[in-house]
């Protein structure tokens, strides 16, 4: 009896451990232009993000009051993006664009673009053309594997990366700066990467790199300027539980340790009555 019990307790195991996630820290690349989709419920928010690298500055001795001054002329450049984003939702309901700050937890300018309703962001963007899965894998968890264009293309990339430069460009002019920092700084901001991250309170979605941090789900997709220039895509899957299949072996391996427990029982009832 102890030994069908304990092999009851092992077919069992498998669905205590379903669906644990895997926790660790959060990891973006601070020396990277950043599209942040937040995502929750009906509200969709997109962090458009631009770096500061303020450990080049430090790098080469930059005073911090010069960095601050760099910063300012940062959200001036990017203020006209972010402009521009306001003008395109004036007239949509339920969608504002933020003014432009300073983010220190990215150490990063940027502004957000807030959808509170689906209805808005879908008027924004469009539905879109739907998807078709290239592969599906999976019977217990089904797998729909999908390929996507990167958001940032070569035109929003350059877009981008001209905002930064003349950022740079009139903080070197205003303040003088040694041509040697100069190059050192831009030098840093041309090897900047673009990171494209999708954060939700759903983990359907997944991707190589997934992973949990305070009860949200992140997929970050990160690309260099080259990888964007070659057109290379990126793949994610929806992951769905079958939960048929799920309750089907549940019920199969309980008949099946009855059946083992009472064939036992039966066995030993034998054994007594020939005693």
């Amino acid at each position: 009896m102890k030994k069908a019990f304990l092999l009851f307790l092992i077919c069992l195991c498998p669905f205590f451990l379903f669906g644990c996630v895997k926790e660790k820290e959060v990891e973006i690349n601070s020396n990277s232009y950043q599209l942040l989709r937040l995502s929750y419920g009906q509200n969709n928010s997109f962090y458009y993000l631009f770096p500061v690298n303020s450990s080049a500055f430090s790098d080469v001795q930059i005073d911090s009051t010069l960095l601050v001054a760099y910063r300012f002329f940062l959200k001036g450049n990017v203020g006209v993006l972010r402009d521009a984003y306001s003008l395109e939702v004036e007239n949509i309901e339920n969608a504002t664009v933020s003014e432009v700050q300073y983010y220190s937890n990215h150490d990063a300018v940027g502004f957000e673009l807030k959808f509170t309703t689906l209805d808005a962001f879908h008027e924004f963007f469009g539905n879109g053309a739907s998807l078709e899965p290239y592969k599906t894998s999976g019977l217990f968890l089904s797998k729909a594997y999908y390929q996507t264009s990167f958001p940032f293309s070569k035109t929003s990339a350059d877009a981008f990366r001209a905002i930064s430069t003349n950022a740079l460009n009139l903080f070197y002019e205003t303040f003088n700066i040694d041509v040697q920092k100069q190059d050192y700084l831009s030098q840093t901001f041309d090897n900047s990467t673009f990171t494209y991250a999708i954060i939700s309170n759903s983990k359907t979605l997944r991707s190589e790199n997934f992973f949990e941090d305070d009860g949200l789900y992140f997929n970050i997709f990160e690309k260099t300027y080259d990888q964007i220039l070659n057109g290379e895509k990126i793949e994610y899957f929806l992951q769905t539980v079958n939960r048929g299949w799920w309750y089907l072996t549940a019920l199969c391996v309980t008949i099946g340790v009855v059946a083992v427990l009472l064939i036992a029982m039966k066995k030993r009832e034998k054994n007594r009555g020939k005693i």
